[in-house]
């Protein structure tokens, strides 16, 4: 009977306490959605304001004017292809024109040979000479004379060879000179040292080079140098 009364009163006391959770859940929710909740405003709706009256000096108002109808571009469009085609098919082509004799147009100009310079005689070769013609053909000559004298005159040498011990230069030298070659052994210095340099006496350029192919085929380098 004891345990009776225990069991329902322990199971009234958990009905009790349910009951208070699920109200003070409700409660919650209740409090939530009211604070959260906005008040719903009904939107303004935009009157449109009627255009402004005009009065005119006579005291009536002037009517407004009726508002002009939309273009349509794509109509005008059409209309101005098909009135441009029309007068293209209708204009006629002009025919080539023949007949016409063409221009002649101007050569262009050749340049001109720039003029051979001669040698002009001097009044002493005129008279030595007894006309002017053999005294221009006497310059002449003269002339080419000097060309030919400044050609083959020596203005360069060349260097066989740099050793720093006399007896490696004289070696070469000797070389050179079963060769057919005379050359001499100078000394000098350079970056401060003392060398020994086996050269060629001057020589014209065309010697030079002649004398440069010859070593060349004997396997012995050369170097040309102007002569002081």
């Amino acid at each position: 009977m004891k345990n009776t009364r225990t069991q329902a009163g322990k199971g009234l006391s958990g009905f009790m306490i349910g009951l208070l959770l699920a109200t003070a859940v409700i409660a919650g929710v209740l409090f939530f959605l009211n604070k959260n909740k906005t008040p719903f405003k009904q939107p303004e709706i935009q009157t449109q304001t009627p255009p402004p009256e005009i009065l005119t000096p006579g005291g009536q108002s002037a009517s407004t004017p009726p508002t002009a109808p939309a273009s349509d571009v794509l109509g005008s469009f059409i209309a101005s292809q098909a009135a441009a085609s029309s007068e293209t098919a209708s204009t006629p082509t002009a025919p080539p024109e023949t007949g016409k004799p063409s221009r002649n147009l101007p050569s262009p100009k050749q340049a001109k040979p720039a003029p051979e310079k001669t040698a002009k005689p001097s009044p002493e070769q005129i008279l030595n000479s007894g006309s002017v013609e053999k005294a221009r053909a006497a310059a002449k000559q003269e002339a080419a004379q000097n060309q030919t004298d400044t050609a083959g005159k020596p203005t360069v040498f060349l260097q066989l060879g740099s050793f720093k011990d006399s007896a490696a230069a004289d070696a070469q030298r000797a070389k050179l000179a079963m060769l057919g070659v005379n050359a001499n052994v100078v000394k000098g210095s350079a970056n401060g040292q003392t060398v020994y340099r086996v050269q060629t006496g001057t020589l014209s350029r065309a010697q030079a080079e002649k004398m440069a192919a010859h070593l060349h085929q004997n396997q012995i380098d050369s170097l040309m140098r102007t002569a002081p």
